[in-house]
């Protein structure tokens, strides 16, 4: 018998895995290592894979995206903008080399695939990744609409890619702890370890009422559905760039602002947590939904070239971190917001520094909005 089959058991067991993880994994010796968020992702990969919770549920369909917007406004209204302008110019030098690499690696990698998939599907698979992986799966629908691809080959891409990309964010928190010796390599221009120490300073109280909890969710609640209703009627005005991109950056922008303005860290202390728990649960969602490893037995011509492109990409990245001397951190941020999206960006920095939240969803709602022209642009010049 499947303990998680009906909806309401599926709710609450998906709280009760992530409360364990929270629990227990910096009391387990072998476990340690791991930061707790990347626990929940994988063990929700393994749950789903493994039939214990479904891969597909109309839960996740409703919780996914609220629980994305509930943990960026969480995030943002404890974050002064002006601690993210310390970071100056080397934030968005590193995302621009990001956009060049995709884009030399969507070009480089179709005529390679092509002799597997033929010139046509390549040049579907390098529009569809590179604006996926600049701007998160929003633009995956999009792009795959505007260039007409096929449902059943849209189905083979989109799972060898959720397998991929599930996988590099794993790679990636995983070498998040190796970030001073490559910094030793990168030799950066400046050392994030005083900036976060700095922020760490003014670090918020921690909740210490229920009451504050509440009043917390509830004004995160507040900032994402006037944020939802907004960006829905921008996106049916602009519905090349879609209301979800729309929503994210209205959601970030009232957080930022009045994190900056009202002091919310000081007069209700339980907004530190909101952001924090909705993001357990939106990575638990994403590892559930993550697919089958098998997926990329589905075409080896389409894995290949998601291989090349993502070997090149980072090349470039890691090259350009080196030339210009720019921080791991920032690199490792900016990859994570470009090829996962708004989730992994907010997982990643505040893995970091809660202050570095911010960065994170900047540089995926920079993706998002140049991900859709870039992805179609380059299927036209390869096809």
């Amino acid at each position: 018998m499947n303990l998680f089959a009906d909806d309401v058991s599926l709710f609450l067991g998906m709280f009760l895995f992530i409360a364990l993880c929270i629990y227990f994994v910096p009391k387990i010796k072998g476990l340690r290592f791991f930061p707790p968020i990347l626990v929940v992702l994988i063990g929700g990969m393994i749950l789903g894979n493994t039939g214990i919770m479904p891969q597909s549920s109309p839960v996740y369909d409703t919780l996914n995206l609220p629980a994305l917007l509930l943990c960026i406004a969480g995030f943002m209204m404890v974050i002064d903008i002006r601690d993210v302008l310390k970071l100056g110019t080397s934030v968005l030098r590193v995302f621009f080399i990001g956009v060049i690499g995709m884009i030399i690696a969507a070009c480089v990698s179709a005529p390679i695939a092509a002799n597997l998939i033929g010139k046509e599907q390549a040049a579907q698979v390098s529009a569809l990744i590179s604006g996926t992986w600049l701007g998160g799966n929003s633009n995956f629908a999009a792009i795959s609409e505007a260039i007409n691809v096929d449902a059943s080959f849209i189905a083979v891409v989109l799972g060898i890619n959720m397998v991929i990309a599930n996988l590099h964010f794993v790679v990636m928190m995983a070498i998040k702890n190796k970030t001073n010796g490559i910094n030793n390599w990168l030799k950066p221009k400046a050392d994030l370890d005083e900036y976060f120490q700095q922020i760490e300073m003014k670090k918020p109280m921690l909740i210490n009422k229920g009451t504050e909890f509440l009043i917390g969710l509830g004004l995160a609640g507040a900032i994402a559905w006037v944020s939802w209703k907004v960006g829905s009627y921008l996106g049916s005005i602009f519905p090349s760039l879609g209301g979800t991109l729309f929503t994210i950056i209205l959601v970030s922008t009232i957080g930022l602002i009045i994190g900056r303005y009202s002091n919310i860290q000081q007069k209700v202390p339980g907004a530190n947590m909101i952001g924090e728990i909705f993001l357990y649960l939106f990575l638990l969602l994403m590892g559930l939904k993550a697919g089958s490893p098998a997926a990329l037995l589905t075409s080896p011509g389409v894995l290949l070239q998601l291989l090349i492109i993502m070997v090149i990409y980072m090349t470039i990245v890691i090259i350009g971190a080196k030339l210009f001397k720019d921080p791991f951190e920032i690199v490792n941020v900016s990859v994570n917001a470009q090829v996962g999206g708004a989730g992994t960006g907010v997982a990643i920095s505040q893995a970091y520094s809660k202050s570095f939240v911010s960065t994170g969803i900047l540089l995926s709602v920079l993706g998002n909005v140049v991900g859709n022209y870039i992805g179609i642009a380059i299927y036209f010049f390869l096809s």
